[in-house]
């Protein structure tokens, strides 16, 4: 479900925004300038928002994402069970990108 969810997500980013699909570390991800700004890793997707984004934010279960045992410190990892806030983080992470 999550998967779905991601591509849903990536095609409404491909033709509203512009925006491309790629690969971050080998998980699928969206993509503006060549640069990754959103990311589905397992069953959460990960946002690159910025640190005080990621301090402030009040999502349940959501946190700093740690990929390989590496703190992503701009970058908020929400699970699935939040993934009605995906799309409102992806367009956030969007303008943070720009």
């Amino acid at each position: 479900m999550a998967r779905n969810t991601f591509d849903n997500i990536s095609k409404e980013m491909k033709n509203t925004y512009l925006s491309s699909t790629g690969q971050m570390f080998g998980k699928p991800c969206l993509k503006a300038n060549g640069k990754a700004y959103a990311v589905l890793s397992g069953d959460d997707m990960a946002f690159k928002v910025g640190e005080n984004a990621v301090a402030s934010s009040k999502i349940k279960g959501a946190g700093v994402w740690n990929l390989n045992g590496k703190n992503w410190k701009e970058w908020l990892v929400v699970p699935s069970a939040s993934k009605k806030q995906w799309s409102k983080l992806t367009i956030k992470a969007l303008d943070f990108a720009k």
